[in-house]
């Protein structure tokens, strides 16, 4: 079994070590980190991008308008920079422009999910195929800040709203979440108890 050891360095970029081999890398991008990982994984059952290469372009898509379409206007740093460097704009225009990035990101994405989906249970649970992917993990993140930060509804999205509800039930999203991890707030007074996901 592959183990890895993640260091997060100052510059944020991660060092990844493999432990089995002591082999090292600094990645800076997460995308370049989850599939770096997933290469590097014995899980052969379960590829985040898949072996297939048409459900793994599908992946790749999905991934890429949360990666690289909602994630930098939607961040923090960004719509810091953009009040400081707007300032003929209110907060609330601000607000109004990344709330609309992130409607046509997760519009796209609402298009885009159910390929290769089982779909007698209701509709696709996951992006694509039938267990979860790297798709999923990059949307999740991203709702979670569209809903939680920007005040978004995604009740129009019910593909959306579905693969959120399946994946908040996946274990590894439960011990990742914020309340649960070792230095938490009180739970009682933290922002996180507020999160829906």
């Amino acid at each position: 079994v592959n183990t890895i050891s993640i260091f997060t360095l100052k510059n944020q970029s991660l060092k990844i070590i493999n432990d089995s081999n002591n082999q090292s890398i600094t990645l800076s991008q997460s995308m370049a980190i989850m599939k770096f990982i997933d290469s590097i994984s014995n899980n052969t059952k379960h590829s985040l991008f898949s072996t297939d290469p048409i459900k793994q372009a599908k992946i790749i898509e999905i991934a890429e308008i949360h990666n690289s379409y909602i994630q930098p206007v939607q961040g923090v740093t960004f719509c810091e920079n953009l009040q400081s460097h707007a300032t003929n704009f209110s907060n609330q225009e601000i607000q109004n422009f990344v709330q609309e990035h992130c409607y046509r990101g997760m519009k796209a994405s609402e298009e885009l999910i159910g390929f290769d989906c089982d779909d007698r249970s209701g509709g696709p649970k996951f992006c694509v195929g039938n267990e979860y992917s790297a798709a999923d993990l990059f949307l999740y993140a991203m709702v979670v800040n569209c809903v939680t930060r920007h005040g978004m509804d995604i009740k129009e999205f019910p593909k959306i709203k579905k693969v959120m509800d399946s994946m908040m039930n996946e274990d590894f999203v439960k011990r990742a979440h914020p309340l649960v991890q070792v230095d938490a707030d009180d739970p009682a007074e933290c922002r996180w108890q507020k999160w829906p996901y």
